[in-house]
């Protein structure tokens, strides 16, 4: 494990044990058999949740949208119509469901007082691109045309997602604003996946013991778009696209000890220039996807509620 002067106990202490149980096997890049194995190690069921730190919410629907796409829809207590958030997960497109970010989910539909749709899309290396990005966007699609029976606002959709999920949700809205799409208010985007080159410094400077690693970061990509020539779709890698003029604002959180923290930033100053402005949110002694991991990491939970609030105060107008 690589250590840091800005990196607290509890941080240590994660990558020391369970970070440190699914450490990724570099053979897997060059070996099927051992790729299918750690594959399988990372889709294990996650260990239950404590109940103390599950947030209720007014009502919660599990749906079917599509023959491949599900939904968790979180209605806060009270009466709306209120604004809404799609959420896509991370877990480098090849693991992931709906309850990998429940908790988190949970907390910004009640202390955002937004309805929240949380997406389980198509993963690879069973369904390469564009399978899931063609999913998230159908997600998009399906929000805009039914959440109001849900007390959503079709008129305020914005879409948020961690690590490959914020890559998706870069990537729907770049499509949503080329197909003249359904609006979209505000783009978060956590640890995001943002070039497929892997060329930026902080893949050296960070590229190993720090919970995800270089080479797990090409086996994501070898797994997700086997082919690299397809990777410089700005559908892919949203950072490869000509323009970002007309993207919706956009919340940018990075991780200061994250191979992604650089192209999360540089995509920001994209944003900044290109578009309609883009806030950088960095924790220094953070890894990778901090903040979907609630009751593990110290930072995860106030990273959550900062963000709720953020957006209570954007949406909420």
């Amino acid at each position: 494990m690589r250590t840091d002067d800005n990196m607290s106990q509890n941080v240590r202490d994660f990558l020391e044990g369970p970070a440190a149980s699914l450490a990724f096997p570099r053979t897997a890049l060059v070996d099927q058999r051992v790729s299918s194995d750690y594959l399988e190690l990372l889709r294990q069921p996650r260990p239950a949740v404590d109940n103390s730190l599950v947030c209720p919410v007014g009502t919660l629907r599990e749906l079917q949208i599509s023959e491949h796409v599900r939904v968790r829809v979180y209605v806060p207590e009270g009466s709306g119509p209120w604004p809404t958030l799609i959420y896509y997960h991370g877990g480098g497109w090849v693991t992931g469901d709906l309850d990998m970010h429940d908790l988190t989910c949970r907390l910004l539909a009640s202390r955002s007082q937004l309805v929240v749709v949380n997406v389980d899309y198509r993963l690879a290396p069973e369904t390469t691109f564009p399978g899931p990005f063609l999913d998230a966007y159908e997600a998009l699609e399906w929000t805009y045309e039914h959440i109001e029976e849900y007390g959503g606002r079709s008129d305020s959709i914005s879409v948020a997602g961690s690590s490959a999920g914020a890559n998706l949700a870069a990537a729907v809205t770049l499509k949503a604003r080329d197909d003249r799409g359904p609006a979209i208010a505000v783009q978060v985007l956590i640890c995001p996946v943002t070039d497929s080159s892997q060329s930026t410094d902080s893949y050296r400077r960070n590229g190993e013991g720090l919970y995800i690693d270089r080479w797990q970061m090409q086996w994501f990509w070898d797994s997700y778009i086997p082919d690299p020539a397809d990777r410089s779709s700005a559908y892919a890698s949203p950072a490869h696209a000509e323009s970002l003029e007309d993207l919706p604002p956009a919340i940018v959180v990075v991780a200061g000890l994250d191979p992604l923290v650089d192209e999360g930033l540089e995509y920001a100053a994209r944003l900044e220039r290109e578009a309609n402005g883009a806030t950088v949110w960095t924790y220094p002694g953070q890894i990778h996807g901090f903040m979907g991991l609630i009751g593990v990491l110290n930072d995860a939970k106030p990273a959550v509620e900062r963000l709720a609030d953020a957006l209570a105060q954007r949406l909420h107008r």
